[in-house]
């Protein structure tokens, strides 16, 4: 385990914070179809990751061999991104079903796949 300076941790802190605030206005986007104001969050959300990353880097460190809280931010920012993009493909579905579209295909963990090609609504990020 490596240790961060104080100020490292709070930095990361606050960066954990403004993305998974991130992950909770992309779900409001995601439940009201606004395709526009997720693409407007990507871009966000990818950057606060680079940010963190370097923050890591710098101080020679990755998520595993952070201090406990860190690897603790991490995880609750996995759960939101998976929360989040369980709900994008529950919305891309729902919406292809009102639509009409019909799965052609199942993917390799036995999804359907709709005719229709691209998602309707897709996770950013």
């Amino acid at each position: 385990m490596t240790a961060l300076p104080v100020a490292a941790i709070e930095e990361l802190r606050l960066a954990a914070e403004e993305l998974l605030e991130s992950f909770r206005l992309e779900r409001r986007a995601i439940v009201t179809l606004d395709a526009h104001r997720l693409d407007e969050l990507a871009p966000s959300k990818v950057s606060i990751v680079a940010h963190m990353r370097e923050l890591l880097a710098r101080h020679g460190c990755t998520v595993t061999t952070a201090p406990a809280e860190i690897r603790e931010l991490f995880a609750a920012i996995r759960l939101e991104a998976q929360s989040t993009a369980i709900l994008a493909t529950a919305a891309s579905a729902s919406v292809r079903r009102l639509m009409g579209g019909e799965p052609t295909s199942y993917d390799r963990r036995a999804r359907p796949q709709a005719a229709m090609g691209q998602p309707l609504l897709r996770a950013a990020g």
